[in-house]
């Protein structure tokens, strides 16, 4: 199951981001964060096909479930969050920040008779992915894209804890701290993890259907972000 945005531009600066929850039921689920940038514009069409083997325009980025819970944090009170992951020599950073879109509504001026710009600024946010030293992939995010991210979000976190409560998770957890300690004195250190209190599950989530497809859609009144 993934969650895709596509913001390509007439500048050819646009990208497109990719959220997928991967869940294979007998071992942990993940979140992944995939981004391309936009490889032409023609036509009035952009295409990312052609960058999706440059590893200096595509980016993918594992994130965990405290992550995932700052990053529903950053949304629902609009602040910045930040990480950087590392593995071998390569290197991986994420930011995600609250920007202050203008709107393009406009309202009727009764002393020119005409309409003009709201002023209005919509609670958007951007996010950007950099690995190792290319430069960073940005795309914006609409008020309604966020809230979008924050329930897939919260499903994943959902997914997560349900899994934490299931038996497969219960064994692996007990072997894992059998071995820790099998080499300590202190025999008391190993907590008999059966006398642990159980997380009530909250069930199996019901699919989301979605048939949004934004292959062909101009955003130009984003391009201010990148």
């Amino acid at each position: 199951m993934s969650l895709p945005f596509y913001k390509p531009n007439s500048k050819n600066q646009g990208s497109a981001l990719n959220i997928n929850i991967s869940n294979p039921g007998n071992k942990e689920p993940t979140l992944f964060i995939n981004m391309i940038r936009q490889f032409s514009w023609n036509n009035k069409k952009a295409s990312f096909a052609g960058n999706k083997d440059q590893p200096e325009h595509t980016v993918n980025m594992k994130i965990n479930h405290i992550e995932c819970g700052s990053i529903i944090s950053s949304i629902e009170n609009r602040h910045e969050f930040s990480a950087f992951h590392t593995f071998n020599d390569s290197s991986t950073t994420l930011n995600f920040s609250p920007w202050d879109q203008p709107s393009r509504s406009s309202k009727y001026n009764p002393s020119t008779k005409q309409q003009e710009p709201s002023g209005d600024i919509l609670p958007s946010f951007g996010l950007s992915l950099k690995k190792g030293s290319f430069s960073p992939i940005k795309i914006p995010l609409s008020p309604g894209e966020c809230q979008n991210m924050l329930h897939y979000f919260k499903r994943f976190l959902s997914i997560y804890f349900d899994y934490i409560d299931s038996p497969v998770s219960v064994d692996s957890f007990r072997e894992i701290s059998k071995d820790d300690v099998k080499d300590q004195k202190n025999d008391d250190l190993f907590l008999d993890i059966d006398s642990f209190p159980k997380v009530p599950s909250s069930g199996k989530d019901k699919k989301q259907k979605s048939d949004d497809k934004e292959d062909d859609k101009v955003i130009d009144d984003e391009s201010s972000y990148y």
